[in-house]
């Protein structure tokens, strides 16, 4: 159920999610070569699409929506929106920083946000190159959400 909590908590958890989402959760096949960090790549300046965030939309309004009470717990232990955001994205997809990495005043609060981050699965973003022309400078770019890659 969202109320005026959640409306007020949702769009920086939202934007939160999208910049560790693109931070470390893309994963870019380019011709033979693939690698999961976007800044490694000529790309890195590209932003995924509007459908891209109102894809991944979903997952965040349900882990919002079942676990405000502990998000709201972890604000009043100094964690925005935005933070928690970019630890939902961290913590479902298994890299080494996330809810668990924070010193909570609460020591549960951390593991408990984790555990329900881990419990949506992996989510990636895909970003396809397709090189057109015989130099290969111009590019078509296919963006796809994945869960569970």
């Amino acid at each position: 159920m969202e109320t005026p909590e959640f409306d007020d908590f949702f769009p920086d958890f939202l934007d939160g999610y999208m910049k560790g989402m693109v931070f470390a959760n893309v994963i870019v096949f380019d011709g033979d070569e693939d690698t999961n960090m976007l800044s490694e790549t000529e790309f890195k300046y590209e932003v995924p699409p509007p459908s891209i965030e109102e894809e991944a939309e979903e997952d965040c309004r349900e882990f919002v929506s079942e676990n405000l009470e502990l998000l709201v717990q972890a604000s009043g232990e100094g964690m925005s929106a935005e933070q928690a955001g970019i630890d939902f994205s961290f913590s479902r997809n298994g890299h080494g920083s996330g809810f668990f990495a924070h010193r909570w005043e609460d020591r549960e609060l951390g593991k408990k946000l984790q555990e329900a981050a881990e419990g949506f699965g992996t989510q990636q973003i895909l970003l396809y190159v397709t090189r057109l022309g015989d130099d290969g400078k111009d590019v078509e770019l296919e963006w796809q959400l994945a869960n569970n890659v």
